[in-house]
């Protein structure tokens, strides 16, 4: 099953011409490609593939969102959307279904759909679009619905406008520097990009962000990848 998870919040009205979803916040109006599209097209391409190599089973696939505070309006052309809470539900109208192909074509499927899994690479939006990173705004916003957040503690911050309360606001800030400035990112940058002041407050984030790190001295580096624990 292909699940399309989509963490959006506020009031989410599905279009049927053209296929969008518009998005409604307190603060503001957006409009995105339909989810449903997107697990449709995942789900034709992971077909077409499985029939190149003789193999012709069922491919599921529904749309998620996590929040049972978000509102869906959706037309009754639009199916397999879903709350998170109604997952264990959804699969386990799946669970006695009988068995499509054997165990040993199931692992070696598996492992030549990730033999030819080709690696995502990052061009840096900065580099793509000739953007000064010097030109970025600077903070810590909110993954949720780009509020800039507010600090709490030494060691926590806010949203004023969601009321989010995310674990580590600097491991997002890492996340969008890679994919805006470039691959690795030191505590200095770190520290100027979220407008903080606090070397230690940033270290302390950065060390439980996930990333590699590379060096043990104030100049070390964290990079865009992640530490598989």
């Amino acid at each position: 099953m292909i699940l399309e998870v989509k963490n959006w919040t506020g009031s989410l009205d599905f279009k049927d011409s053209p296929r969008l979803v518009i998005q409604t916040t307190s603060t503001y109006t957006k409009s995105h490609d339909c989810p449903c599209v997107q697990a449709e097209t995942i789900r034709d391409r992971l077909v077409r593939w499985l029939k190149r190599n003789d193999i012709e089973i069922p491919v599921l696939h529904a749309v998620i969102f996590p929040y049972a505070s978000t509102i869906i309006n959706k037309s009754s052309f639009i199916n397999n959307v879903h709350v998170a809470s109604e997952l264990p539900i959804l699969l386990k109208k799946y669970e006695n279904l009988p068995s499509l192909i054997a165990e040993d074509l199931f692992h070696s499927t598996i492992t030549s759909l990730w033999s030819e899994n080709t690696p995502f690479t990052l061009n840096p939006l900065c580099s793509k679009y000739s953007i000064l990173p010097s030109d970025l705004k600077n903070g810590l916003f909110c993954s949720t619905c780009d509020f800039h957040l507010l600090k709490k503690s030494s060691r926590s911050y806010y949203c004023p406008n969601c009321m989010t309360m995310p674990s580590n606001p600097f491991a997002d800030a890492m996340t969008d520097w890679f994919f805006l400035v470039g691959p690795s990112i030191s505590n200095r940058e770190l520290k100027a990009f979220t407008n903080t002041t606090t070397s230690y407050i940033v270290g302390y984030f950065m060390k439980s962000s996930g990333y590699k790190k590379k060096g043990k001295t104030r100049d070390s580096l964290y990079f865009n990848e992640l530490v598989c624990k």
